[in-house]
């Protein structure tokens, strides 16, 4: 049987620029680029087959993090609403395809 390495981060307030109606996110500043630079950095450096991450504002956001800085190692990614006023949620980067995430 081969290990799977498993991880959790808090990504503390990993936020864009834009406003989402509906949500209490006016007063969370977006994360800037050399903060979201070194979020990938620990990701990459962890190696993790599968990340669970935390305060992730929407799916593009999460997208932005993968696409712009893993895309090579986490190729398959999920997000899941939650009910948080400002709109953080909860999320996944994973090696392995996803399936039924909720």
């Amino acid at each position: 049987m081969s290990t799977i390495r498993v991880a959790s981060y808090n990504v503390l307030n990993l936020y864009d620029a834009i406003d989402d109606p509906g949500k209490r996110d006016e007063g969370t500043r977006p994360k800037p680029e050399e903060e979201i630079q070194a979020v990938a950095d620990v990701l990459r450096a962890a190696d993790a087959d599968i990340v669970a991450l935390q305060e992730v504002e929407k799916a593009e956001t999460l997208e932005y993090l993968r696409g712009t800085y893993l895309k090579d190692l986490y190729p398959h990614s999920a997000l899941i609403e939650g009910n948080d006023e400002r709109g953080s949620d909860v999320a996944l980067l994973s090696k392995y395809p996803l399936k039924d995430v909720t």
